[in-house]
Parts: C-alpha cells; structure tokens; sequence
C-alpha cells in the first residue's frame, strides 16, 4: 500500500461551530451564564458559595457569568438543583424552536369514548376496537 504523501493528506476540518471571531463567547454561553448570575444574585449568594454548591472554583464562575466559559450539562443540572430552579430556567427560549403538535379538540362524547375504551379489561378485545375505529377513521 502506497504510503500518503503531505500533499495528499487533508487537513481536517473543525468540527466547532463558527463564532465571529475566537475571542468572542458564544451566544447561548453569555445567556445561560447571564441567568446563573441573575439567580445567584436573587438568592444573595456569593461566587464562591455558587461555586462550592456546584463543585467548581469561584474563579469559573466568573467566567460562567461572563459567557467565557461554557458550562457542561451536569455542572446546570447541579446548579439548578442548588438554586432551586428547573433546568429550564436556563435554556428557556435558547435553541430552535419546534412547533407544538396540533391535538383536534376533544368534546364530551369523544372523551366518553376514549374512557369508555379504558375500560375494557380484555386486551384482545381493545385492541379489536382499535382496528375498527383506524378502519372506519380511514373511510
């Protein structure tokens, strides 16, 4: 087998998102941190009780506040446990948005139905009623 030379190496690529420039934090990076400052502060903690709560140095909090530093996953959960606040309450409103599945309204008769179905112990049998109401959904 021939042996690659330099020129037919590729270098390769980054697989790192792109910022605007390498010294600037990443947006999501400055909003999480902005929330862990804003909950540190209504909870009238310091730096260094955050981070001894979160198993980190005061000084990485800093740079968690100022988005210099990305925080991982199990370092948030850690801190939302301590600060008393969903994981959510960090990420609320960051990253793609889907769209919420759309559920046809359900009237009386229709939630009768469905518990009426519930009820039925045999599984054969539900599932027999199953079959029939996609079949005669389909017509």
């Amino acid at each position: 087998m021939p042996r690659p030379t330099s020129s037919s190496i590729r270098p390769r690529r980054s697989r790192r998102r792109p910022h605007a420039s390498e010294n600037e934090p990443d947006c999501v990076d400055i909003i999480v941190g902005e929330r862990l400052r804003a909950r540190r502060q209504s909870l009238g903690m310091s730096q260094r009780q955050t981070g001894e709560l979160i198993g980190v140095s005061y000084q990485q909090v800093q740079k968690y506040e100022q988005g210099k530093n990305r925080i991982s996953l199990a370092t948030l959960v850690r801190a939302a446990e301590a600060m008393d606040v969903p994981l959510s309450f960090f990420l609320e409103g960051v990253g793609p948005t889907l769209p919420q599945p759309v559920w046809p309204e359900l009237n009386r008769r229709d939630i009768a139905i469905v518990k009426a179905l519930l009820t039925v112990q045999d599984q054969k049998v539900r599932a027999a009623l199953r079959i029939l109401i996609r079949a005669l959904a389909e017509e």
